[in-house]
């Protein structure tokens, strides 16, 4: 019998940093600059002279909480998905995290209409003392 030289299994290729963000980074990059646009866009339109920049920048604190956690919620619901999207090894870190991404995503969804809704509520009114 002769020896069969044994060979080593090819060593999977990690892609480089750049590759492996650029789905997520352009991904995120669109959808907060749509949603941003929108948010203004809306803001504008229901009050008519606009929020002030206070305002608007608590609107779009809310913004970047809805889709973080849709982004979230999303992941957690296709983890083959999120594991592009998202910062995780694998699907299989998503799916055993379930428990506690899908409590978390709607939380954050919640919280950020909140804030939303508190942005684009109008002034009490002025104080009068008696």
């Amino acid at each position: 019998m002769t020896a069969q030289p044994q060979t080593a299994p090819p060593i999977p290729r990690k892609k480089s940093l750049l590759r492996r963000l650029a789905l997520p980074l352009s991904a995120g990059g669109l959808s907060g600059f749509l949603a941003a646009m929108a948010f203004l866009e809306f803001a504008e339109f229901s009050t008519g002279e606009g929020l002030g920049v206070s305002r608007e920048i608590a609107g779009l604190v809310g913004v970047i909480y809805i889709l973080t956690g849709l982004v979230v919620a999303l992941g957690a619901a296709r983890p083959g998905v999120g594991a592009k999207l998202l910062n995780v090894e694998d699907a299989d870190e998503l799916r055993e995290g379930k428990r506690m991404l899908v409590p978390s995503s709607v939380a954050m969804v919640l919280l950020g209409g909140a804030l939303i809704l508190l942005a684009l509520a109008g002034p009490l009114g002025r104080w009068r003392r008696v």
